[in-house]
């Protein structure tokens, strides 16, 4: 295959059901996810009133609208994440919680199919007035995934029915939807509205979709329009807040959680707000500033531009439009470049939660919100699927591992909403105010098996190398033995190769050095090297059997000049894994001096007892004092699990 040259049909995707994850990092995450992490976010979710709410807005119970006017949405990422958990590890305790939600949804749906309940229990009279403000339609797309999930997985339309007629609501009032000022507040819904015409096969889901997205930025003279309904929709929220506390008041048994300062504002400095300010009136924030066919860069919200990227990478593999694709490449070439952390993080910008200028990519201020990295991954496994161009899955792996991974703890029970990659020390925590990232990391680890593999009409194409069999009917079973990111060995198995199948492909990693002798020999005793993947020839009916090598030396990276902060720094990485130094590991170092030396070799060492199973690296370092040091390195993705300590990605070079 030569993915340099496009392909002429999307690559198709693999059915969740039909790859089942058996790794042993992953499956122990899977696991962690399932048993644990679930049914403590449910229990957040019934302690914040979640529940409660859809309660309200069904008159089942006399309690008050509570929470942040995109609360719903967090429920919905929760079942759609259930769904996905349920099939490989059934749980009598999650689907009984989850069945209760479902009919709880259903009972709050009104008569005309809308489902919102901060609307609907406190301002019915303006729905769908401000949706560019108050989330109705990002809330809305998150039901529409999680019903389609629900459908796939256990074969249950019951949600399905429900988001489906409030699609319905939504396509008859398209009148409100003609002008460019009035398109969704965040592309949540674009996205959902493809899925859901995967799916159900109505063409019209799919035309909403591109409706709003050719609309966007459409409405350029209107920044007075958005200062008007921004106001508005502040005057809603702080009358549904008054009525709460007036509740509260009167029922002092009715507890509201404090979950402390919203992460976006805890490090704003006053310029962060007169960039909110400004990004915000002028569009830029939710990339309503000008038409996808004329923008250059990723500006604005990082979780909302991905989102948009990716929903228009929806629409390009429906359409084939190569000037939509020229504009995605260039935006993905952009953020790569300038606008991108080396763990895949994406967003600079406190408060706006979303991307600066050129270069501008502070290390210890970066915002790096879990979302963002979410996004990001679900963008580019898109564009792999569009283009089958490996890039787009290195970039996957990447952010997997590091900017993803590292928002959730070991144990599984708290997150990290930003991750920067310098810091003194800062506390993961079970939930937020603003709780988009717990379930949101849910949805995405319950769903890996998704990312793994896709075919095309005659090849297999391997993307992400995480051990799992892989189903094609007619005892037709593909296994991925892979121990990444820690081992480097890959063996691909099937007792008997699908009629369809001619030919695997695996993606040989960016982190590979071509400079390591022969590719083709390295990486494996046979087969091509071609555009970036190894592929081997398989005879259909037989059985294959074939070992890959991804040799993983640890080795140290430049700070890019163009990047002030990592001028004259270096950086670690190891297979997948970039890593940090973090103060716990190397007592009497103070990170503030260390200098590494790169001239001298990286070392893996031994796991240690308070980081089992993760591998540690060992290298030279000075801090001015006392001649030549031992520094130890642990990945990104595992600090900030023993306790508050100091850690630092790029360090300075001697």
């Amino acid at each position: 295959m030569n993915p340099e040259k496009y392909l002429k049909t999307p690559l198709s995707t693999i059915s969740l059901v039909d790859v089942k994850i058996n790794g042993p990092f992953w499956k122990d995450r899977v696991h962690v996810m399932a048993t644990s992490t679930l049914p403590a976010q449910h229990e957040q979710l019934c302690l914040h009133h979640h529940l409660d709410n859809f309660r309200a807005a069904a008159g089942s119970q006399a309690v008050p609208w509570s929470g942040i006017f995109y609360y719903d949405s967090d429920l919905y990422k929760w079942i759609e994440a259930c769904s996905y958990a349920l099939q490989v590890h059934p749980s009598d305790y999650l689907e009984k919680r989850v069945d209760e939600a479902v009919q709880l949804i259903i009972e709050a749906q009104m008569d005309d199919g809308y489902v919102n309940t901060f609307m609907s229990v406190n301002h019915p009279q303006h729905r769908l007035h401000r949706f560019n403000i108050l989330h109705e339609l990002y809330c809305a797309g998150h039901l529409i995934e999680a019903a389609v999930a629900r459908a796939i997985v256990s074969g249950r339309e019951d949600l399905l029915t429900c988001a489906l007629r409030f699609v319905d609501l939504l396509a008859g009032k398209r009148e409100i939807f003609k002008k460019g000022v009035y398109v969704p507040g965040h592309q949540e819904l674009e996205l959902a509205l493809f899925r859901l015409q995967s799916i159900t096969g109505n063409p019209s889901h799919g035309e909403l979709a591109t409706h709003f997205l050719n609309n966007r930025g459409t409405g350029r003279c209107a920044n007075w329009r958005r200062v008007r309904d921004a106001i508005h929709g502040f005057r809603l929220i702080r009358k549904a807040n008054k009525r709460t506390r007036a509740f509260i008041k009167e029922n002092p048994s009715f507890i509201m959680p404090d979950d402390g300062k919203e992460t976006s504002t805890s490090t704003a400095s006053p310029r962060d707000y007169f960039r909110m300010a400004h990004e915000y009136i002028s569009g830029k924030y939710n990339q309503q500033h000008d038409m996808f066919l004329e923008r250059e860069e990723p500006v604005g919200h990082a979780v909302r531009e991905m989102y948009y990227l990716a929903a228009w990478t929806e629409l390009f593999m429906r359409s084939g439009d190569p000037a939509v694709l020229e504009r995605l490449e260039a935006t993905w070439d952009a953020m790569v470049h300038h606008k991108m952390y080396i763990t895949g993080g994406i967003g600079s910008v406190p408060l706006i939660e979303g991307f600066g200028r050129k270069n501008e990519l502070p290390n210890k201020r970066a915002y790096c919100e879990t979302c963002a990295a979410i996004g990001n991954l679900l963008w580019n496994w898109r564009m792999w699927l569009a283009t089958g161009n490996k890039k787009y899955g290195d970039l996957m792996e990447l952010v997997l591992y590091n900017a993803f991974l590292v928002g959730w703890s070991l144990d599984g029970e708290a997150y990290s909403y930003s991750n920067p990659l310098e810091s003194d020390g800062s506390p993961r925590k079970a939930w937020f105010p603003t709780a988009c990232c717990p379930p949101n990391i849910a949805r995405l680890v319950c769903s890996l098996g998704n990312f793994i593999v896709a075919r095309s009409e005659h090849t297999l194409l391997v993307n992400q190398f995480v051990g799992c069999t892989v189903s094609f009917g007619n005892d037709c079973i593909l296994s991925i033995e892979a121990s990444l990111p820690w081992d480097s060995r890959v063996v691909l198995s099937c007792t008997k190769i699908p009629g369809w199948l001619k030919e695997i492909s695996v993606r040989i990693p960016a982190w590979i050095d071509a400079n390591e002798g022969d590719m083709e020999g390295t990486i494996a005793s046979n087969g091509i090297v071609n555009d970036g993947y190894i592929s081997f020839t398989t005879m259909p009916g037989s059985s294959f059997n074939q070992k890959v090598r991804l040799p993983m030396s640890p080795r140290y990276i430049n700070g890019n000049p163009a990047v002030k902060e990592n001028r004259n720094k270096v950086a670690i990485r190891r297979g997948p894994l970039i890593y940090c130094m973090e103060g716990i590991d190397n007592p009497g170092l103070n990170l503030e001096r260390v200098r590494i030396d790169p001239s001298q070799p990286i070392n893996v060492c031994r796991e240690h007892e308070d980081l089992p199973g993760i591998s540690r690296l060992q290298g030279a370092c000075s801090t001015g004092e006392n001649g030549s040091r031992v520094f130890i390195a642990i990945p990104y993705f595992a600090w900030g699990n023993r306790g508050i300590s100091a850690m630092k990605v790029w360090i300075p070079s001697l």
